[in-house]
């Protein structure tokens, strides 16, 4: 056998060694890649507050057939930069669907609607679900909406907001506000507020990452029915 031919033959054999362990290698990173890209996207998800979700979902899918045009044009290096922008927004997506998505029944689906009256007196059903704190004259307390009434009609509501009822004797009173306790009356509301003062603390990103999406007032408690214990009844 001529000397070339060997070599060949045992460069070949070398290849059929080594490159199983190679293109095993290399088919594990772009897995890691998107893996990372994915997350990445759903890290940045948290600096999402005000945006379109069709345009961001619009873009992925440009971006998407931009890397394709991209690997049909054997510009492998552009078209996979693309492809790992693409995964990531898709991730930022995914989270942003898991966070901001929610019923038409939701506080939130009808506070980005406007449809829920803010800074205006509202007839009310909720529920208490954390027991009633006294500060100063107020009773503060956190409910879970149940319905609100606009225009004669009921809509319901899920979602939870905090309290406040002035001014009352609630040291004298039979009961204060207990979990179970079902309210019903006229509150004025608002969105949760930052003082805006330089280093304070983000009150609204904190209430809202325990589920509270308003703040309300009760001038008078005669303008409130509480039924004691009528939402913890089957």
């Amino acid at each position: 056998m001529p000397k070339g031919s060997t070599q060949s033959t045992a460069g070949h054999a070398r290849k059929a060694v080594i490159s199983p362990p190679l293109l095993k290698r290399q088919s594990e990173k772009p897995a890691a890649a998107v893996a990372i890209s994915f997350s990445l996207g759903i890290a940045l998800s948290q600096l999402c507050r005000c945006y379109s979700f069709g345009a961001l979902a619009a873009g992925t899918f440009l971006l998407i057939g931009a890397a394709f045009i991209a690997l049909a044009g054997n510009r492998n290096a552009l078209s996979m930069g693309l492809a790992f922008i693409s995964v990531s927004l898709c991730g930022t997506l995914t989270a942003l669907a898991h966070r901001d998505g929610f019923s038409d029944s939701d506080l939130r689906f009808h506070l980005s609607r406007n449809s829920f009256p803010l800074e205006e007196p509202v007839f009310f059903e909720g529920c208490v679900i954390r027991e009633g704190e006294v500060r100063g004259a107020d009773m503060v307390s956190t409910i879970s909406m149940r319905a609100f009434r606009k225009k004669d009609r009921w809509i319901e509501c899920k979602g939870n907001a905090i309290v406040r009822m002035a001014p009352y004797d609630w040291n004298n009173a039979p009961a204060r506000l207990m979990p179970g306790d079902r309210l019903t009356g006229w509150a004025s509301w608002r969105r949760p507020r930052n003082f805006g003062n330089p280093g304070s603390a983000d009150i609204a990103g904190i209430l809202a990452r325990r589920g509270i999406f308003l703040t309300g007032r009760i001038k008078s408690h005669r303008l409130i029915k509480i039924d004691p214990g009528a939402c913890s009844d089957p």
